[in-house]
């Protein structure tokens, strides 16, 4: 098999949730994480019939999120978030922080599912 490009992530990284999963309120390790704030949502399941699009891009030290919901019956999805995505500032410089609070065990396996396998 022939690899293309390098290893990890690089670029804008997109996720569908399903049409139908249930969401948390909170983030599990709680609203202040390496200097970072998660503040507390809604809880609940999204529409059994549309599924949430996410994107996350990271700029100039900061995490941009910018969410869609599918628009249904070949609709095109509509925004639920500025266009350019809500900004995180200092997210990426304080990423390894973040890993150590939540995995202090191994804080270098954070986002690894992202990565090929290594050898």
């Amino acid at each position: 098999m022939q690899e293309v490009g390098g290893k990890g992530t690089w670029g804008d990284s997109y996720f569908i949730v399903k049409a139908g999963t249930a969401v948390r309120a909170d983030h599990p390790a709680g609203q202040q994480i390496g200097g970072q704030s998660y503040p507390v949502g809604v809880a609940g399941t999204l529409d059994a019939n549309r599924n949430l699009l996410v994107r996350i891009a990271y700029r100039k030290g900061s995490k941009y999120t910018t969410t869609w919901i599918d628009g249904g019956d070949n609709a095109p999805p509509v925004l639920l978030t500025a266009s350019d995505g809500e900004a995180d500032a200092n997210y990426e410089y304080e990423m390894y922080g973040i890993a150590r609070k939540l995995y202090p065990s191994c804080p270098s396996a954070w986002m690894a599912f992202v990565s090929p396998a290594r050898e």
